[in-house]
């Protein structure tokens, strides 16, 4: 006969039925409920009492159930205006501990090694490993079944006031992310996240390209940058619409000169998600000054965009925005931007793109974005690098019909305007062109 088949009458709301739970005190308690049941044998005939419980007081809603052959964890909480009560496993099986359940900081690393698993790119992994620890330092060490809604808005709507409401959309959407991955491990975890519950901020995302009539006064701010290895970093993202982490972290190995490509195997996504783009003669003009001028100031070096760090070593351009020091009125130190940041020259690169009637896959294939999945004909399509090129080629000699701007980026000569002449009718330094004249290939509208 089990020692818990006939149980003292408790009740949850009594005070005795709440402690701390630890292996000793949940040892302890199965213990005298055992010597209880021992030292008052029942009577013939007698009915057993159906259960018992006790609850943890360090985690809300979790406890011991005690019934006449078997002891088990579980956890409860109300859903939906209803008590769900979840059942962990039996004691023995299960420590206190591993009862407990899972921390929001092992949630974070079991999420992290999934990414990697994944081949995700090491920098969104590296979000999850830094920036949620940075921003949700008091949760680190809470179970992540201890994680309620209201807690989790009221969060959100902390960070949005204190850190900006986008940091805000990121954190919260990791700790979902982490909380779905260990629900798929954890069975006693409910499918469904508490940051569910947010109502995310609004993301409006600025799609504010150069307008062509501001070019001429963009690149006069280019050219007056004193580094020229970041003046290039530029106007590389301008004539090939690239994310600013795929154009500053460029290696020699990853441009063919020959095949007149680049290649980027860890873009935004993963490896999953690497890709090769043709490049202009404009671009190629671009790499080959960086390869001639790095020879000399950074002799070796593997990266296109080379810089030297305070210890002496050589890695890429670390910020490709273009930002200043200077002092306000009330006496501090701010930094502003002296150039639009590199997704308006991604923006730029797109609209110039779809001003010169590219077709849309074709600008999806160009930008690494996401090609359609819901048309089974355009999910067949993959453009050929030759014919990209055209598309690229058209996009790097914009037409002065629409512009004369990019005449006057590229030193197109014309025989109608000549490019010195107009860089100083615009105020813009004359200078010998920067680029060769680009060939003009087809495309298809």
């Amino acid at each position: 006969m089990s020692p818990f088949l006939f149980l003292p009458q408790m009740h949850t709301s009594d005070s005795n039925n709440r402690c701390k739970f630890t292996e000793s005190s949940v040892s302890k308690m199965l213990t005298s409920l055992a010597h209880g049941a021992d030292a008052a044998p029942p009577q013939p005939g007698a009915v057993a009492a159906p259960e018992a419980r006790f609850w943890d007081t360090e985690l809300r809603g979790f406890g011991l159930i005690v019934r006449p052959k078997t002891a088990a964890f579980i956890f409860q909480r109300d859903l939906h205006g209803q008590s769900v009560k979840v059942t962990i496993g039996r004691t023995g099986a299960w420590t206190v501990a591993k009862a407990r359940g899972i921390t929001v900081k092992e949630a974070l690393d079991l999420h992290a090694k999934d990414m990697q698993k994944r081949l995700c790119a090491p920098s969104s992994i590296a979000v999850v490993d830094k920036d949620v620890p940075k921003y949700l330092p008091d949760w680190m060490g809470r179970p992540l079944i201890d994680l309620t809604k209201l807690e989790c808005v009221q969060r959100h709507a902390k960070l949005s006031e204190e850190r900006g409401p986008m940091i805000a959309n990121k954190i919260m959407k990791l700790l979902g992310a982490a909380f779905r991955g260990a629900a798929r491990v954890y069975e006693h975890l409910p499918d469904s996240p508490p940051t569910k519950a947010i109502r995310r901020n609004p993301n409006r995302r600025r799609r504010a390209p150069i307008a062509w009539t501001d070019l001429p006064a963009w690149w006069a701010r280019v050219h007056e940058l004193r580094n020229p290895i970041r003046r290039d970093l530029q106007l590389l993202m301008l004539f090939t619409g690239l994310r600013s982490h795929d154009a500053k972290t460029i290696r020699w190995e990853h441009v063919d000169m020959v095949r007149k490509t680049l290649h980027r195997p860890k873009p935004k996504g993963g490896v999953n998600r690497a890709f090769t783009i043709p490049l202009a003669e404009v671009v190629l003009g671009i790499l080959r000054r960086r390869r001639r001028e790095n020879d000399v100031l950074f002799a070796g070096s593997d990266w296109v965009f080379p810089t030297w760090l305070r210890d002496g070593r050589v890695s890429h351009v670390a910020e490709a925005k273009e930002l200043r020091g200077i002092v306000t009125a009330q006496g501090t130190e701010s930094k502003v931007a002296v150039l639009p940041s590199p997704h308006r020259l991604r923006d730029t690169f797109l609209t110039a793109a779809h001003e010169c009637h590219l077709r849309e896959l074709d600008m999806k294939t160009l930008a690494n974005h996401a090609l359609p999945g819901g048309d089974v004909t355009q999910g067949y399509i993959r453009p050929d690098l030759e014919h990209l090129r055209g598309c690229v080629e058209k996009v790097a000699t914009f037409p002065s019909g629409q512009s004369r701007c990019f005449d006057c980026l590229h030193g197109i000569r014309s025989n109608r305007i000549n490019p010195i002449a107009r860089r100083s009718a615009i105020g813009i330094r004359a200078a010998p062109p920067l680029f060769p004249s680009p060939r003009r290939l087809p495309c298809s509208p």
